[in-house]
Formats: C-alpha cells, sequence, structure tokens
C-alpha cells in the first residue's frame, strides 16, 4: 500500500467505456454496460471528501473523458482545484474531439496537465484505431498534436503494440522522434487472448492465430513476441540517442530497478494494484480498470465507505486480493524478483492455465536481461 505522503492513484472512467471510437482490441467493450452515462462534479466530491486531504494522482480516463462536454469538464477540474489535499491531474484522450477550445480549457482551469494521447503509430501502424464506421482514425489525431503542439503543450503517447506494428520498431520510433509535441512513450503490449464476439466486440478482424479457436486474436501479441520487439525498440533507441529526445517506458522503469530505484509504472512496481481506485459513473468503486468487473469491484456505491484508506491494499476484496498474494509467491526466488516486482494482475488472470503464463514470465526476464547487459558492469 501507499507509504504516508505518497499518492494514491483515482482513476475517474468520466463517462464510463462510452468512446467515440471503437479500436478492435479496446478492452472496454468487454465489460459489462452502465446505464450511467457520466461522472459527475457532485460524485467527485463525495470522493475527494473520503480521500480526506490525502495526496490524490488522478487521471480523467474512459470510454473517451472529452465525451462529457467542455461544462462537465470544467466543473470537474474546478472540483479537483477545491481539494484540499495535494493533486496531480492528467488526461488520457483519443484526442479526436481535440481543438482549440478544448486546448484554452484546460490552459484556464488546469495548466499544469498531463496529456496522454493514444496513437500506435503510423497511418498503417495506427489500424487498429478505428471509429464505429471502420475509418481510420489517425489524421485526426495528427491534427490535435499539431495544435498541442502549437500550443506548446507536452504530451505523453501511448502505442498498442499489435501484431501491425510489432514488426517494424526502428519505424515506430521515428515516427514518435517526428512529432515535436510527444516527448514520452509508453509501449503497451496487446496481450489479447481468448477475445469472445460479442454485440459489443468488433469482430472484423477477430481470427484467431490459434486454428482451434481458443488463442490470440488477430491483433494480439504474445509474450515472446513482445519481447523480441521491445529488445529491437531498445537498441534502435539507445544506438540513436534518442533517449535525449524521447523518455521511453518500459524502459525508464527497467533503468530504474536496475539502479535500485521505485518505478512509477505499476507492473514494475511491487504495490501492483493495491494504490489504485477507479471511480465508475454510478458509483462504483474498483480496483485497476484493466481488471474485469465485478472480479475488481472494491464497494458497490461509494457511499457504501467513509473513508478510502479502507479500499486500499484491496481490503474490501478478499479473492482478488488472494490472487495477488499467488502472483507475487510464484515470484518467490527468482532472480528478477526485485526488478520485474511480478508484472501485471490482471495479464497473468487473462494467461492463467494457458501456456502463456509462464512465457510471460520469461519475456519479462529477458526484456531486464536485456537492458542489463547493455549497461555493463554497471547493473550487475
Amino acid at each position: 500500500m501507499p507509504k504516508p505522503g505518497e499518492a494514491l492513484s483515482i482513476i475517474l472512467k468520466l463517462p464510463g467505456d462510452v468512446c467515440n471510437i471503437n479500436c478492435d482490441y479496446c478492452y472496454e467493450k468487454r465489460k459489462p454496460a452502465s446505464d450511467d452515462f457520466a461522472i459527475t462534479h457532485e460524485l467527485l466530491r463525495t470522493l475527494f471528501a473520503k480521500a480526506k486531504g490525502r495526496p490524490l494522482s488522478v487521471e480523467l480516463h474512459g470510454g473517451e473523458p472529452l465525451l462529457v462536454g467542455r461544462e462537465r469538464m470544467r466543473a470537474l477540474l474546478r472540483e479537483c482545484r477545491a481539494y484540499i489535499g495535494k493533486l496531480r491531474v492528467a488526461i488520457q484522450t483519443n484526442a479526436i474531439l481535440v481543438d482549440r477550445g478544448w486546448i484554452d480549457l484546460f490552459l484556464e482551469e488546469w495548466p499544469e496537465i498531463e496529456f496522454g494521447v493514444s496513437i500506435d503509430g503510423d497511418a498503417a501502424q495506427n489500424a487498429h484505431r478505428v471509429d464505429h464506421k471502420d475509418r481510420p482514425t489517425h489524421a485526426e489525431v495528427e491534427r490535435a498534436l499539431a495544435l498541442l503542439h502549437e500550443a506548446n503543450i507536452k504530451v505523453g503517447a501511448i502505442a498498442t503494440v499489435t501484431r501491425v506494428n510489432c514488426g517494424a520498431p526502428h519505424r515506430l520510433l521515428e515516427y514518435f522522434l517526428n512529432l515535436p509535441a510527444v516527448t514520452f512513450l509508453k509501449l503497451n503490449p496487446c496481450f489479447d487472448f481468448q477475445v469472445a464476439v460479442s454485440s459489443r466486440v468488433n469482430a472484423r478482424s477477430l481470427a484467431v492465430l490459434d486454428p482451434s479457436g481458443r488463442g490470440v486474436p488477430a491483433w494480439g501479441l504474445t509474450p515472446l513476441e513482445f519481447r523480441d520487439f521491445l529488445c529491437a525498440f531498445y537498441d534502435h533507441w539507445v544506438e540513436a540517442k534518442a533517449f535525449k529526445r524521447l523518455l521511453v517506458e518500459p524502459f525508464l522503469s527497467i533503468l530504474r530497478v536496475l539502479g535500485g530505484k521505485r518505478s512509477k509504472f505499476c507492473v514494475y512496481d511491487y504495490r501492483k494494484c493495491t494504490s489504485v481506485i477507479t471511480l465508475y459513473p454510478d458509483g462504483r468503486l474498483g480496483s485497476c480498470d484493466e481488471l474485469s468487473m465485478p472480479e475488481a469491484l472494491l464497494a458497490r456505491s461509494i457511499d457504501e465507505i467513509e473513508d478510502l484508506d479502507r479500499l486500499v491494499d484491496l481490503r474490501t476484496n478478499a479473492p482478488l486480493r488472494a490472487d495477488l498474494e499467488a502472483l507475487l509467491s510464484k515470484c518467490t526466488g527468482c532472480a528478477y524478483r526485485t526488478t520485474c516486482n511480478g508484472g501485471c494482475l490482471a495479464t497473468r488472470k487473462r494467461y492463467s492455465g494457458s501456456r502463456y503464463y509462464d512465457e510471460y514470465c520469461e519475456y519479462r526476464g529477458g526484456v531486464i536481461e536485456h537492458v542489463a547487459r547493455s549497461l555493463g558492469p554497471r547493473a550487475s
């Protein structure tokens, strides 16, 4: 759990899972839908009252957070400004709706906001990010990034690594180096597994690599494929001295833990989901939003709890806490225990009982070892 003075991570699912685009690999579409559209500033005020002034790191998330509209967003940001404790605010958006009006609103209400934009590379590499008519979204995101650059707003990009972009790590790096607004890049693996067709899952390219129909969907990667991609990307990043221009996760975290420091990236930090609380528009509280519902539920309603501390460390969800302890017990005796810190609970649960469960460990150890070797004796 967070130590005194450390921020508790709060994910605000502002419009629930409602989104204006329809990415093939979106995990939100596989969760139970809610009839409640958006978090209100009154609900946020209730959350803050139960945080009781402790440091918070708030992420405006979705679905697509900008769908709540400017006036509701303004009210939410003013509620954040009124919080009595230390508060960091970030937003994760697909950027399709970003225009000068949105930029002016953020510069007025929260100029220090940290902007995160989802984009998987150039137009071809971004092929799985489509709208509800299966049309590409890439040009709109680049337009938004140009506006953010004009406003001198620095952006952290999240690129989901899929089968479309994993074969060209050098090309992917060069693309982001040529986006002047982007100063930080997080490479997220698309570790999709056993995705079922449903009314909410885009079946456009759901064909699986396993002929039995039980394996990895067409956009997904296996852990060892992601390992090979990361090692190649890292080599290009170092050889080009691109770290002077662009910070990249997970390499930043790996370098930190190899140096004996803490990672700020949950999958390399021992705290995992124990310091993450997600608020949904209907008042439910959950752990990390990548975990499925209802297994990640911490409280059915915010009105059930008097203090957010009650939810920290998964105290109100014994089965999920047991899953986390089982994950960490698997790491006992592992040579990478203090650098890997077990990885992602949601991914491990997804892979449970499959051959990818142990392959996940092999991927993480392989990337850590690759980075350590590049540092020479200093990392030993």
